[in-house]
């Protein structure tokens, strides 16, 4: 072999081990037409579609279960079910009815249970439930986070958000403040990003326990954001009808545009763009900072963190199928 063909093999070797600590394609998933979001738990792959779910192993990748109808009885959906885990055991919300559903090991309903409220999340806690909801108080709409108990039966409030309409709080209908809650074990963690990198942290009961406030670097909104984020927003008839000029942005964007809390770590993703990749940072559950990375682009319910690992669908648009694939994070270079 001369030294021309050794450094082609050099080069090629490289290519071949720089691939494969990115994203690698697990399984093209033959069986879904409409996926509308995944989720991982145990050895399980969950994607919600219009009127139900399917189910796989994450060892062979093969369908187990397709579970729902459209409808309004037992086990049924009028839209695709928001997926949460209480351990390795799924919960399905569906919004438009206000109702979860829960499933015995060969999914079987076991129970149902419906609100007389709008609900956003629920997420078990021990023998609780955090639950994302709306409040009217004097007529402004606001964001709120409860604990209720088993029973659904309201504890306690251990967090408000601001009137969501009203623009000098920095709220509008383009890009807000990120608000949102996340368990693990039992704790639950809330980031309200009126207040900046903010992340409360209670117990169980709804007991603040701490606290984590970084310092963080502003991101200027620039035009690429505001097409990037009108882009996204078009679906929804409200955005479609106006032209991008129409809508407001804030001068600069929030500081956590999404946060995760698995696998005792805490993920937060920022507006930090790099090469189509987003920025997140990984600490552990005190807010001390481990790594930072680069992951693909993927819209919010078509990726899932779990495992060390970062599962995302993926449109085959050339053959019209949806699939499977998966970044092993720790071998994903650092962002910074």
């Amino acid at each position: 072999m001369n030294q021309k063909s050794c450094k082609i093999t050099a080069i090629l070797f490289l290519f071949v081990i720089t691939a494969s600590l990115h994203a690698e394609k697990m399984a093209t998933l033959t069986e879904i037409s409409q996926a509308k979001m995944i989720a991982v738990a145990g050895e399980k792959l969950y994607i919600s579609e219009p009127s139900g779910f399917s189910v796989y192993s994450l060892k062979t990748f093969q369908l187990l279960k397709k579970v729902g109808e459209k409808g309004q009885g037992p086990g049924e959906f009028l839209i695709a079910p928001l997926i949460r885990f209480a351990g390795d055991k799924p919960i399905f919300l569906d919004r438009r009815q206000r109702k979860i559903v829960f499933y015995s090991n060969d999914f079987q309903v076991i129970k149902e249970h419906r609100f007389l409220f709008d609900v956003f999340d629920v997420i078990p806690i021990g023998g609780n439930y955090a639950i994302f909801k709306d409040i009217v108080i004097k007529k402004n709409i606001r964001f709120c986070i409860s604990l209720f108990d088993g029973n659904f039966k309201n504890i306690k409030t251990i967090s408000k958000q601001g009137n969501i309409l009203d623009s000098k709080s920095g709220y509008n209908y383009t890009i807000r403040p990120f608000y949102g809650v996340q368990c693990w074990l039992d704790k639950i963690y809330v980031v309200d990003g009126r207040k900046g990198f903010f992340i409360e942290v209670f117990d169980q009961n709804g007991n603040f326990l701490y606290k984590i406030n970084k310092k963080y670097e502003k991101i200027k909104t620039t035009d690429i954001h505001k097409k990037n984020r009108y882009e996204l927003l078009k679906q929804y008839p409200v955005f479609k009808k106006f032209p991008l000029s129409h809508w407001k942005f804030p001068e600069y964007l929030p500081a956590i545009k999404a946060f995760f809390v698995i696998d005792n770590k805490i993920f937060v993703k920022t507006y930090h763009v790099k090469g189509g990749k987003e920025e997140y940072i990984v600490m552990d559950l005190k807010g001390n900072e481990q790594k930072r990375v680069f992951l693909p682009f993927v819209i919010m319910r078509f990726f899932a963190l779990k495992n060390g690992k970062f599962y995302y669908l993926k449109d085959n648009e050339i053959s019209e199928e949806w699939e499977l694939h998966v970044i092993d994070i720790e071998k994903a270079g650092e962002s910074r």
